[in-house]
């Protein structure tokens, strides 16, 4: 293009310029990237072509060395819509006519001329002739065009058919001779390179165009290139500062693991000469304290490093040496001081414990670990000074219990003994209050007040002035001697304050052995666990070869109370070797137990102290065994002398022997055990239960020979056992019936009624009261307690003797009844008894059935001391008579079974409804 418009020729057809196209530039250089591509395409020659549709020609120009190669069309007529549309392409204003899609292509052109416009309306066609002059003229003029053409742009012109139009002075007269025949390409090459002159200009701007990019990227690339340069010396720049930054980290690194190692041997061996001059000259303080404490750990360090053979070690080892010995002799010097102060008087052992030593726990440690003959020497001293302190405190308390305590029985008071007929409580006002029900009285002594001056008194201020507090109360009295009554005090209130000895002198107060026994105990568990406490905190194990850390602690502590433990087993073995009785030693084991578990608690896990504590259990069980023994024994004796002649000496304060030989309320022996038992057994110390079963074989045993010999009717002697079974079993239901309200904290204590299954009568309909709550479904029964077993033991006596009395009140109105129901429901069949028999008793049943009902509801209520238990009877005999009426009505049914009622008898028998109606009228009775 721009040879063109310089005005150079083109050579000859198909051969190149004469001036050759410029070399390429270089390529460019790796940073150049994508714009020396871009440069490289703009620096390359570039030939351009174009499909313009049906009828193209080609034509050819040199611009610059470079072949560019144009399409044009023929001029189409308007309706043909693809031609107008390639026409479009090259000059848009030419479509004005014609499709849509010419219009719009030659409108994107803008270099097509227009089309010629169509002859004006009303215009005459021409003629043949005339269209053929003009077509001639056309020829001529497109022909002279073609040169013009050519001239102007000093090539050939291609015509459609692909041959040279030759028009330039180069192509001699090869064109001359092809001119006249090939006219009409002539024309057509004309027509078609026509508007190749009018791109021209857009040519020539497209090509200053393609300069200034040319120009523009040339310098991009060159400023790039620059860039590029320039980047890598700055990453140079940047790799040589990484490597520098890893050095120096490595470097750091390094020295802080060196500086920490170094720091750590520092602080380990290094003391600083203000606490090295306060610990070779200082006094023992907590400061002092606190730089013993820095000593100890440098102490450990050095130890615990000696074997990375640090040079160090080797300089600072005699210097820690020398501090440790000096430290040793201070604390030695300090401990041994303030033991001193345990041997005046009035010094209290627990403040000085835990303000004076406690406070100095760390020095005593660091001794115990870097000096153990000094640990050892200042432990055996507070073991002598504390060994002395607890056994003359405790001498002292023993001394002032050995005063106040108080026998409450004499070798005399057994259960077989005499009754005392002075006493209040004797077998006297029981007897006398027979009339009020047996229970109540019973239960009286039951719930007496027998202390004489009980732990509650210690509890409670004494009263002003003490004279009545130093008169033994009504628990001296014999018949109180076996109910536990508020002795049971002890056990409910544990943490009771103990017995206060100038407080008991002044105020004369007495005790008996079970409180004396839980105040000596107390005392024991508290210095016990206030000692083991100091010991096990103060006096800790680091050698894993002397066995756990509280090894030392159980050795220091069992040496300094063993002299107190002898002082306290001597007085325990006196007071219960001089004690007879045998309730107050179960309530002291029951104490014991409860102190012993109380140690557990706190943690007072010492053997020889639980052995030693086992060792009093044994004790006070040895000693209530055989008091129980003496009283076993005693009712021995009673019931071998049990004859006719010596029964009446069991009611001294009756007016004669015949009367009381003949009355059957309970013995009081019987009492005596069933207030015993009630309270001993109601303890719940198995240990204890053995040598109540022995008593109450005796027991037993003495019941049985009195009846046989004070009742020579057997009725009688029924009435009295039942008595005496009524008694003993109430008391033992009132007991548990106690114990259990005391459980669950609601008031209870009085008589809940007979509620257990022996206690009511064969035929009751009124349901049993248990004396327990039931387990609930789907559990395991409760294993039944030592009181329970013993109350069903006596329920079932009484059931059996209560059958049998039974029997026997029958037998004088129904015997008839009774003997020909029983002998005659086993035969089988019942037609060999004959119907005279069956009328027989069927007659007497009818004369006697009414009288006798009434006779022995009036009879059986008095014969009985217990209300209660007479009415039960009483039912339990109606019962009866109705039970075997209706068998004997079962007995007529199978014998004449097509009687229907109209049975071979002279009178009908009484009806069985009959006989329950009438013994309705006798429930008001009971």
């Amino acid at each position: 293009m721009s040879d063109f418009l310089r005005g150079s020729t083109a050579g000859p057809a198909g051969q190149p310029s004469s001036s050759a196209p410029p070399p390429p530039p270089p390529p460019p250089t790796s940073g150049a990237g994508a714009v020396g591509g871009m440069m490289d395409i703009f620096k390359k020659p570039t030939s351009m072509s174009m499909g313009m549709g049906m009828g193209m020609g080609k034509a050819s120009l040199k611009l610059g060395g470079a072949d560019l190669s144009f399409f044009t069309t023929k001029r189409n007529a308007p309706g043909d819509g693809q031609s107008a549309g390639t026409a479009n392409l090259i000059n848009p204003a030419a479509s004005t006519s014609g499709g849509g899609n010419s219009a719009g292509l030659a409108h994107q052109a803008g270099n097509v001329p227009p089309p010629p416009p169509p002859p004006p309306a009303g215009a005459q066609p021409k003629s043949p002739t005339q269209s053929a002059k003009s077509s001639l003229a056309d020829s001529s003029t497109n022909a002279a065009r073609s040169r013009v053409l050519q001239a102007l742009l000093g090539k050939d012109i291609i015509g459609p058919n692909g041959k040279r139009v030759g028009c330039g002075s180069d192509s001699g007269s090869d064109n001359e001779a092809d001119a006249d025949g090939d006219e009409d390409d002539d024309e057509s090459a004309f027509l078609g390179h026509v508007d190749d002159i009018a791109k021209v200009p857009e040519l020539a701007t497209l090509e200053s165009s393609i300069a200034a990019c040319e120009g523009f990227l040339e310098n991009m690339t060159t400023l790039l290139q620059g860039f590029q340069t320039d980047l890598g010396a700055v990453s140079s720049e940047i790799a040589a500062l990484h490597a520098r930054s890893q050095r120096l980290a490595t470097s750091q690194r390094n020295r802080a693991q060196l500086q920490s190692r170094l720091a750590r041997v520092l602080d380990g061996t290094v003391l600083s000469p203000s606490a090295i001059q306060l610990l070779v000259d200082g006094e023992v303080t907590e400061a002092y304290q606190d730089v013993v404490v820095e000593l100890d750990a440098k102490m450990a360090y050095v130890k615990r490093n000696k074997a990375q053979h640090i040079r160090a070690f080797k300089d600072v080892g005699p210097e820690l040496e020398r501090l440790r010995n000096r430290v040793a002799e201070k604390a030695r010097e300090f401990f041994l001081d303030k033991l001193r102060a345990l041997r005046h008087a009035n010094t209290n052992l627990q403040m000085h414990q835990a303000n004076v030593l406690l406070r100095f726990k760390p020095l005593h440690e660091f001794v115990l670990t870097w000096h153990p003959e000094v640990a050892q020497e200042i432990r055996g001293h507070y073991i002598h000074v504390v060994a002395r302190y607890h056994q003359a405190l405790f001498e002292r308390y023993v001394k002032t219990l050995a005063r106040v305590v108080s026998p409450v029985a004499d070798r005399s008071d057994v259960l077989g003994g005499a009754e005392d007929s002075a006493s209040g409580g004797g077998a006297s006002g029981l007897l006398a209050a027979a009339s009020e029900g047996l229970v109540g009285s019973a239960m009286s002594f039951f719930r007496s007040s027998p202390a004489p001056s009980s732990s509650s008194a210690a509890s409670t201020p004494p009263p002003p002035g003490g004279a009545s507090a130093a008169t033994l109360s009504p628990y001296s009295l014999p018949a109180s001697k076996y109910a536990i009554g508020d002795r049971a005090r002890l056990l409910r209130d544990v943490d009771a304050p103990v017995i206060i000895g100038h407080v008991a002198d002044e105020h004369q107060l007495r005790y008996p052995i079970e409180a004396v026994v839980r105040s000596l105990l107390r005392m024991l568990v508290d210095a016990a666990s206030t000692e083991y406490g100091f010991d096990s905190v103060f006096f800790v194990n680091r050698r894993a070869r002397l066995g756990s850390p509280a090894a030392i602690a159980q050795a220091v502590f069992m040496q300094a109370f063993e002299p107190t433990l002898k002082t306290i087993a001597a007085a325990v073995g006196a007071w219960v070797t001089a004690s007879y009785d045998a309730l107050g030693l179960a309530v002291a084991a029951r104490v014991h137990d409860q102190h012993v578990r109380m140690l557990e608690a706190r943690g007072v896990t010492v053997a020889s102290l639980l052995a030693f504590m086992s060792g009093l259990q044994a004790q006070l069980v040895d000693r209530y065994t055989l008091v129980m023994s003496a009283h076993t024994d005693s009712i021995r004796k009673r019931a071998a002398t049990m004859t006719p002649s010596t029964a009446s000496s069991r009611g001294s304060s009756r007016t004669n022997a015949a009367t009381a030989a003949r009355d059957p309320r309970p013995h009081y022996v019987a009492r005596r055990y069933a207030e015993l038992a009630a309270s001993v057994l109601g303890l719940e110390l198995p240990v204890l239960a053995p040598p109540m079963l022995a008593a109450r074989a005796e027991l037993e045993t003495l019941l049985a020979r009195a009846a046989a010999a004070d009742f020579p009717a057997s009725r009688d002697g029924l009435v009295f056992l039942i008595n005496n079974y009524d008694m003993v079993a109430t008391v033992l239901e009132e007991s548990i019936d106690h114990l259990r309200h005391l459980r669950e904290g609601t008031p209870g204590g009085g008589n809940s009624g007979r509620g257990t299954p022996a206690a009511a009568a064969p035929g009751s309909s009124s349901p049993p009261v248990p004396s327990s709550p039931p387990p609930p479904p789907g559990s395991p029964p409760p294993a039944a307690s030592p009181l329970d077993a013993e109350l069903m033991h006596w329920q079932k006596l009484l059931h059996h003797k209560t059958m049998d009395y039974v029997d026997t009140a029958l037998a004088p109105s129904f015997g008839f009844l009774l003997t020909f129901v029983d002998e005659t429901e086993p035969r089988s069949p019942l037609d060999s008894v004959s119907a005279q028999a069956f009328e027989d008793v069927s007659v007497r049943f009818g004369t006697v059935w009414r009288g006798a009902l009434a006779d022995l509801s009036t009879d059986v209520v008095r014969q009985f001391a217990s209300y209660q238990h007479g009415a039960a009877v009483l039912h339990a005999v109606l019962a009866q008579v109705a039970v075997y009426w209706q068998r004997y009505h079962a007995l007529l049914d199978k014998r004449f079974p097509a009687a229907r009622g109209a049975l071979p008898f002279r009178a009908p028998p009484v009806g069985a409804q009959n006989v329950l109606v009438e013994i309705k009228k006798y429930r008001g009775t009971f």
